[in-house]
């Protein structure tokens, strides 16, 4: 359960209080409990982590499309392509907060 594991990683970096949480039914409460802002920067510590999003904002679409199957996965990649395209013109990947934020909306 890697995804957990980094998600309570990305929760205490954002300075959490965590002491409230520890199961994984808890990691849902504590994000929704994120300001908005956070949430961004949580969603890319989250991909980070996962080895999909690299520091430069570019994704190792193996990772990121990992588990995918072979019909979904040409529809996935065409959408991936557009949101990053939008988000690159739109943010920039310099703030991968931003730029997280942007592609999780």
């Amino acid at each position: 359960m890697k995804i957990f594991m980094y998600s309570m990683e990305c929760l205490f970096e954002r300075k959490l209080d965590l002491t409230k949480y520890g199961l994984q039914e808890d990691v849902k409460k504590a994000v929704d409990e994120l300001h908005k802002d956070e949430k961004a920067c949580f969603a890319g510590c989250v991909f980070k982590k996962l080895g999909a999003l690299r520091n430069d904002g570019t994704f190792n679409e193996d990772k990121l499309f990992m588990g995918a199957t072979a019909e979904a996965l040409p529809f996935l990649k065409q959408t991936h392509d557009a949101a990053v395209k939008h988000c690159t013109d739109e943010v920039g990947k310099e703030n991968i907060c931003k730029f997280a934020a942007c592609i999780v909306v």
